[in-house]
């Protein structure tokens, strides 16, 4: 993907989690930290306070539609779609299988 932290963030929202969410699952999820591009023997995972300060600066320099934007095209070249909408009467959740099939199209080339 590139940049560690901007991989991170994306994975931090599909999933949910908070900011020490994310630290916790690049160290505990193959996929996770695999989609990250962190390794673990080389370099420690981005530590709690680094999504926030990500956050701040996507704040202050607003490229949130162009991210979105860009992520929806390479999806899309893959098959895969992601949308905005919440149910409240149902579970919606990834699957293991569908978890995996989100991160190997980020990988792929």
């Amino acid at each position: 993907m590139g940049d560690p932290v901007a991989a991170a963030s994306i994975a931090q929202q599909c999933f949910g989690l908070s900011d020490e969410g994310i630290e916790d699952a690049i160290y505990d999820n193959q996929s996770i930290r695999g989609f990250v591009g962190i390794d673990l023997t080389h370099e420690s995972a981005p530590d709690a306070t680094t999504p926030l300060k990500f956050r701040r600066r996507l704040e202050k320099h607003n490229p949130t539609r162009r991210i979105f934007d860009e992520i929806n095209v390479h999806l899309a070249s893959k098959g895969l779609v992601i949308t905005s909408e919440r149910h409240t009467h149902a579970t919606i959740g990834l699957t293991f299988a569908r978890e995996n099939e989100l991160f190997s199209a980020f990988l792929s080339p």
